[in-house]
């Protein structure tokens, strides 16, 4: 095999990692945020917290928890090692979906009548209180979970993005499901906060891979990775939101809430390419260097 056709295998194969972590972290991001949301929107209406919101926002956070838990798996199918990070990962995951499992089905008797809605409202606090213990380092969790070498362990942004695209989810369950106390949320000036959070957590994020290479940088400044990065992903799926709210443009919340989760996703699909390229590229050049090595040390002998 030639080195031109190595070093395309091994970019493939890193790049198919990175679509299978980028999977793996959207899908995560999402049904988490729709936890998070469905937990504080029974906190705030307390005893009228209808057991059909229940369904309408828990039903999709674990059908995302099994998206994500799809990739993970093809991620490890074309690895040969599983990473502690990976097998750590899986054990929360489980214990938060087997909670929340346990307070859809609660929230399901209470819909077909099986028992009264107070036993729902009862064990609803205890429930959201102990998959929160789960929920929150699961959020923090980055791609190195789904097999992706060279990610790191924690991720800082991944809490507010969940919490941002479960916002953007919320909306829209709220289109398809009247739900009078989501005006309370002021889910659009949330949102716009919670983009301007993802972009100071970006700039900490390149300050710190400055001084540490274990860190993950932000992308090129130039060709078309840095135009779909700061261009498409910064410029229309953050700042554009941000002046949308901030102008009180509220006809145009639905389109602002849509460019935000597409800027969010975009950026890290992008930046995880790029960390995909610099592995392969990594990793080539150590091959290299060893094959150098054996070649010169039959040379000597």
């Amino acid at each position: 095999m030639t080195q031109e056709a190595t070093e395309g295998t091994l970019a493939d194969q890193s790049l198919a990692l990175a679509h299978h972590a980028f999977v793996f972290q959207s899908a995560k991001a999402l049904g988490l945020g729709l936890f998070f949301w469905c937990g504080f929107l029974a906190f705030v209406i307390e005893e009228f917290f209808r057991p059909t919101y229940g369904l309408w926002m828990l039903t999709p956070a674990l059908l995302m928890m099994g998206f994500s838990a799809r990739a993970i798996r093809r991620a490890l199918a074309a690895k040969t090692s599983v990473d502690t990070a990976t097998a750590g990962y899986g054990q929360t995951a489980r214990a938060f979906v087997v909670l929340l499992g346990l307070w859809w089905v609660m929230e399901l008797g209470a819909v077909w009548g099986l028992y009264h809605e107070a036993w729902a409202f009862t064990f609803r606090v205890p429930l959201f209180a102990l998959a929160l213990l789960a929920a929150v380092p699961l959020a923090l969790r980055g791609a190195r979970a789904a097999g992706h070498d060279g990610a790191p362990r924690w991720v800082l942004r991944l809490l507010p993005q969940s919490l941002l695209l479960g916002a953007v989810a919320f909306q829209g369950v709220t289109l398809l499901r009247h739900i009078p106390a989501a005006r309370h949320f002021r889910l659009p000036e949330v949102v716009a906060g919670l983009l301007v959070v993802n972009v100071a957590l970006w700039f900490a994020t390149y300050a710190s891979a400055r001084s540490s290479a274990g860190r993950q940088p932000l992308p090129a400044l130039s060709g078309a990775s840095a135009q779909r990065f700061w261009g498409w992903g910064l410029g229309v799926g953050h700042l554009v939101p941000v002046l949308m709210v901030t102008q009180g443009l509220t006809q145009l919340a639905p389109l602002a809430l849509g460019l935000a989760a597409l800027g969010v996703c975009l950026c890290e699909r992008v930046a995880l390419q790029q960390q995909a390229l610099a592995t392969a590229s990594q990793a080539q050049t150590a091959a290299e260097s060893m094959t150098d090595t054996m070649t010169s040390r039959r040379e000597r002998e």
